[in-house]
């Protein structure tokens, strides 16, 4: 009956486990085996003396807990010294083995060896002999046995008898160093001669038939650097970094980890208890783990239309569309292979499922049922190009109009390719997850496929961290937060209202009639008489109101002219980006019920963004080019024209003209703080890098210092950031490329450089931009050393 259950009905178990037996639930997690476990705990009223793992048994592993950025650094504080870890992206895998003098577990393996044909002939008595398990406790040997067999007989020194290593099974590019991304862990045959599996070791549970799953973190560490030993891609150690400081300083260095991690290309960082002991199957707050889409404001997003829907799953979401197909507007040369199509196209691109509230999710089914179409393969719509889709859980229930449908803003980890659930379009999102339902952007507001490449192409896919620096993010909270509030002794907190969210008891009480404003988070100004009315407006058609400005504000209501520079530039100085509208827009959109799209008589300022979309619809004085004028419109328009001639101004005052002035004076702001914005990571602040397409890692570590990176060397370009390892010959090309493009645009054919990773290094170790004077020597060359500027 276990073996046929399917994931979620295995879940069950645990509560069966207790009322079959008290230990038969840890048991289980232990060995994994059900008819043992079922024997061992026959006797309900007899407690297990012993309940321990058992080698050549698959075990549940331990898994990491998940928490917020801000809570890392208090609930590892108070189980006092813990490390910092990267967080891999492979196959998570167990591998237990005994070699000559084992005595019953080397019978064992002898036993079941035929059934998994590891052995080579030849390997004989000698040999670690092993067994492979994934963490989903199905048996791997028959993928990594072969290509590890003749590492773990060097690897593992030569008087352990057995042990039970727990880590992450990677494929290791060799002519590039770097790990392939997850879903490469294929069997050796599916691999070319420059590919291997690579074991990363990061916990020993059990050494020469002794179980270590009772002793500490520190302790198994220790005694897994006496195990075995290391080679190189093939068979390593976890690198760990202990984080020692405390306080004030503790959540900065946990963040600071975070972008350490990032730079290496890895997945993100686990922090770990250096007390904490392995309990297979636990899930508990000794390992944390933090990735970069957990934290707000690291990533790009991307706004995507709805193309279809499924039926949910659940108690709450069965019965009705809870899941969605997301798309990108397909390129121009689409039309060409799509003839009469009666809607715009799209290239079908991910399925989201998480992210939005159940009234969210109410709201979008009112708004997307009634331009509905039953999904029939037989008559596949033709504005989805040719989509086809390769499983049966990938096929809609239905299909919604594009020109009615909604845009969702999606977060995920990264972009992946090849897709073949997602043709033509080819790529497909991992992990994604709704941020906002975009209701103020209609269909044109959607991705661009070509938009899409090129996101790709620019992070290697990584959208979780293709903005902002975790550390970055972690300073411009702690200075913009406010003093935490006492409260008054006795009373309990209020639950669910931030510190920075103070409503009148009036706006506490407000209804939320529909959700037109859903996503917006506004913070309000203007006098106090008619602040309270367009707070009550803001709350009833779904928005937030907060008090004072922070990282999540949206919008920013009437707020007085000499308020809106200094605001704009407090919040580009956090990363952040937000809306300075008028109180009449909000009236309006209370009046029709449904948010209304941004034009100049409603704004003060607005995002790069948001500007270009209102360019794209209309001119700077309001007037859309694709609807006809009425006379609310012309007056409204004639208002603007004539407020800014009673200024003294000319035609280029528009609003949109006074926002263009607005980013002149925050790019002046810029200048003349530079020198304070000197820190470490702007030491390279002016240099434009060219760094060869693959090199993920070290085009992060390059703007993390401030660098500018580029795909290909042009006149642009100050340097070339190359591996050590590349030939003379290529550094002479790569000389000549830079020289003709600097004598072909006019330029003066000098300060340019062209160095190796090493000199990368050696500014992060100096914390200084190193001089790149002797650029041969940064390559190791024993001759011609001198400066190569060119």
């Amino acid at each position: 009956m276990h073996t046929r259950l399917t994931a979620l009905e295995q879940k069950w178990e645990a509560t069966i486990f207790k009322e079959y037996h008290p230990d038969a639930e840890e048991q289980y997690n232990s060995i994994c085996d059900m008819e043992a476990m079922c024997t061992e705990c026959e006797d309900r009223d007899a407690r297990l003396d012993v309940i321990d793992i058992q080698l050549f048994h698959a075990l549940n592993p331990k898994s990491c807990n998940r928490t917020t950025w801000e809570q890392v650094p208090k609930i590892m504080g108070k189980q006092g010294d813990f490390v910092a870890e990267g967080k891999l992206d492979g196959e998570r895998s167990s591998v237990g083995g005994s070699g000559r003098g084992a005595g019953d577990a080397e019978a064992r393996w002898r036993q079941r060896s035929a059934n998994y044909e590891l052995g080579k002939s030849g390997s004989g008595g000698g040999g670690f002999r092993a067994e492979w398990w994934s963490r989903s406790r199905k048996d791997a040997s028959h993928l990594y046995g072969e290509s590890m067999e003749d590492v773990l007989c060097e690897c593992v020194r030569e008087d352990v008898t057995s042990l039970l290593l727990d880590g992450e099974m990677m494929v290791v590019d060799l002519e590039t160093g770097r790990y392939l991304p997850f879903g490469e862990n294929r069997s050796l045959k599916d691999f070319g001669t420059s590919m291997r599996h690579c074991f990363v070791a990061f916990d020993l549970l059990l050494y020469n038939g002794r179980s270590m799953t009772g002793a500490t973190l520190a302790e198994r560490s220790e005694l897994l650097r006496k195990a075995v030993r290391t080679k190189q891609h093939a068979l390593t150690l976890i690198e760990r970094f202990e984080v020692g400081e405390r306080g004030a300083g503790a959540t900065t260095a946990v963040m600071r980890q975070l972008d350490v991690m990032m730079s290496r290309g890895l997945e993100g960082v686990v922090f770990k208890s250096l007390s904490s002991k392995y309990d297979p199957g636990s899930r508990d707050k000794s390992w944390i783990k933090l990735k970069p889409d957990f934290v707000d404001g690291m990533g790009d997003t991307l706004d995507l239309l709805i193309l279809g829907g499924y039926y949910g799953e659940g108690r709450r979401r069965s019965g009705a569309v809870s899941t969605f197909l997301m798309g990108v507007r397909a390129p121009p040369e689409a039309a060409k292979r799509v003839g009469g199509a009666a809607h715009p196209l799209f290239y079908p691109f991910c399925k989201v499922g998480t992210g939005y509230s159940l009234p969210q999710l109410r709201e979008l089914r009112e708004r997307l049922m009634p331009v509905s179409h039953e999904w029939k393969n037989s008559r596949r719509p033709a504005h989805l190009c040719h989509w086809e889709p390769s499983k049966r859980d990938d096929i809609p229930d239905y299909w919604f109009e594009p020109e009615a449908s909604v845009v969702l803003e999606l977060t995920a980890f990264e972009i992946i390719t090849p897709s073949e659930s997602f043709l033509p379009a080819n790529y497909t999102l991992r992990f994604p997850r709704v941020k906002r339902v975009r209701y103020d952007k209609g269909w044109e507001g959607a991705e661009t496929f070509e938009r899409v490449v090129e996101l790709f192409k620019e992070c290697d896919g990584r959208l979780s961290a293709n903005k902002r620096r975790a550390e970055e993010i972690a300073a411009s909270r702690a200075s913009a937060g406010p003093a935490a509030k006492k409260r008054a002794a006795g009373v309990a907190p209020t639950v669910g209202v931030p510190w920075h969210l103070k409503l009148s008891a009036d706006l506490a009480n407000t209804a939320v009639e529909c959700y037109a404003l859903d996503g917006v988070v506004a913070v309000v100004k203007g006098t106090l008489s008619r602040r309270p009315g367009v707070e009550t407006q803001i709350k009833r058609l779904g928005g937030k109101v907060h008090k004072n400005m922070t990282s999540l504000t949206t919008h920013l209501v009437d707020a007085p002219g000499a308020e809106v520079l200094a605001e704009v530039e407090r919040a580009r100085r956090g990363g952040g980006s937000f809306e300075v509208v008028t109180a009449a827009w909000v009236d309006e959109c209370s009046r029709v019920h449904a948010r209304v799209t941004l034009e100049p008589r409603y704004v003060r300022h607005v995002s790069e963004a948001t500007r270009e979309q209102i360019e794209a619809i209309m001119d700077e004085w309001g007037d859309n080019y694709t609807i006809a004028a009425d006379p609310e419109s012309l007056v409204d328009s004639m208002r603007l024209v004539r407020e800014q001639r009673s200024a003294g101004g000319n035609c280029g005052d528009s609003p949109l003209a006074r926002e263009a002035h607005v980013a002149d004076a925050l790019r002046d702001l810029d200048d003349e703080t530079a020198v304070a914005l000197r820190t470490r990571y702007a030491m390279l602040r002016g240099v434009v890098a060219y760094v060869p397409r693959g090199s993920v890692a070290l085009r992060l570590r390059l703007r993390l210092l401030g660098a500018q990176t580029v795909d290909e060397p042009s006149a642009d370009s100050t340097h070339a950031v190359l591996s050590a390892s590349t030939s003379a010959d290529e550094r002479q090309r790569l000389r000549d490329k830079f020289t003709e493009d600097r004598v072909r645009d006019g330029r003066p054919s000098c300060g340019r450089h062209i160095v190796s990773d090493r000199w990368l290094a050696e500014c992060e170790r100096r914390g200084q931009r190193e001089p790149e004077a002797q650029e041969d020597a940064w390559f190791g060359d024993r001759v011609g050393i001198r400066d190569r500027a060119l």
